[in-house]
């Protein structure tokens, strides 16, 4: 029997993608997030979104504002965020897995263009640096606060699944990882920060649970 712990309560759907398999799943939310009070500025045009937890936020503030998202363009960070986006009527001009694509797109395509950023108070440096260094306007909305959650366990985990470089952060506040234990990150700026507490990382194929999953079947059974 593995054990394996997930920094991220995981849905039904993808608990079934380990159900038939010798292992003992542990999950729980390293992170919480809260959103904060903010104003959306008139006049939408280009966004920029990182995370689905800035769009979830993002479209309950519209939504009660009744904002027109047909003139809204978007362009973001993550397939999932991407689907958010166009379910919800925005249009998504292109979006990346990095954040340093994004960047490189945005530099090459829309340098004279002017973008709203929304995002948390955690937010990678990669787009505002990349902005000011080519001097592509935009402004900053931080719309939620990253909480971390850290708690202690008192046992080995053969696995732990990790989703952000926040919810490491969380986890390693009152634990180790032993050099034995297996890391699953949900991509490479998850993966930059498991190096600093272990030797020991796999990187899912793509952003997303599924694949993290995925890469756990691969690596404990193959």
């Amino acid at each position: 029997m593995k054990r394996l712990l997930s920094t991220k309560i995981l849905t039904d759907s993808q608990k079934k993608i380990i159900a038939d398999t010798a292992i003992e799943l542990t999950d729980y939310n390293a992170i919480k997030i809260a959103k904060k009070d903010f104003e959306l500025p008139k006049n939408l045009e280009n966004c920029i979104f990182t995370s689905q937890h800035a769009v979830n936020i993002f479209l309950e503030e519209a939504k009660k504002q009744q904002l027109a998202f047909s003139k809204i363009r978007a362009f973001c960070v993550g397939q999932k965020t991407a689907g958010l986006l166009h379910s919800n009527g925005i249009k998504v001009v292109f979006f990346s897995f990095y954040a340093k694509d994004l960047s490189a797109y945005l530099i090459d395509k829309h340098r004279s263009s002017f973008f709203n950023f929304f995002c948390g108070n955690l937010r990678r440096n990669t787009l505002p640096e990349s902005f000011k260094t080519h001097n592509i306007k935009y402004k900053e909305t931080q719309i939620y606060n990253t909480i971390l959650q850290p708690r202690q366990w008192n046992k080995e985990f053969d696995g732990i699944l990790f989703f952000s470089p926040s919810g490491i952060q969380s986890y390693v506040a009152n634990n180790t990882i032993p050099p034995q234990t297996q890391v699953f990150c949900i991509g490479n700026t998850t993966a930059n920060e498991a190096q600093k507490h272990s030797s020991n990382i796999h990187i899912s194929a793509t952003t997303s649970v599924k694949s993290v999953l995925e890469k756990v079947l691969t690596e404990f059974y193959n």
